[in-house]
């Protein structure tokens, strides 16, 4: 089901979450907000209505400029800088 991507021990785990917490940290701040949101609605919505916010917030990204930003950076192989964008 994908739900664990990873096992470590236990003296090891906070370390881990705190790279995996910079991996994350390394995304456009407003895709990683979205994507919280998602998961976080999507235990009280139906199937339907997730799809619905999936959309929905997809569409803000595609045209914010932290979706400019990330494209660029693709495009010229270079590491994204996301200015701070509301």
């Amino acid at each position: 089901m994908g739900l664990v991507n990873r096992i470590s021990e236990k003296s090891r785990a906070l370390d881990e979450a705190i790279v995996f917490a910079e991996i994350i940290a390394e995304n456009g701040p407003r895709a990683v907000r979205n994507a919280l949101s998602l998961i976080r609605e999507n235990q009280n919505i139906s199937f339907s209505a997730s799809l619905q916010m999936e959309a929905e917030l997809g569409a803000t990204l595609i045209s914010s400029g932290e979706c400019f930003h990330g494209v660029s950076a693709f495009l010229e192989k270079k590491k994204p800088e996301f200015p701070d964008i509301e």
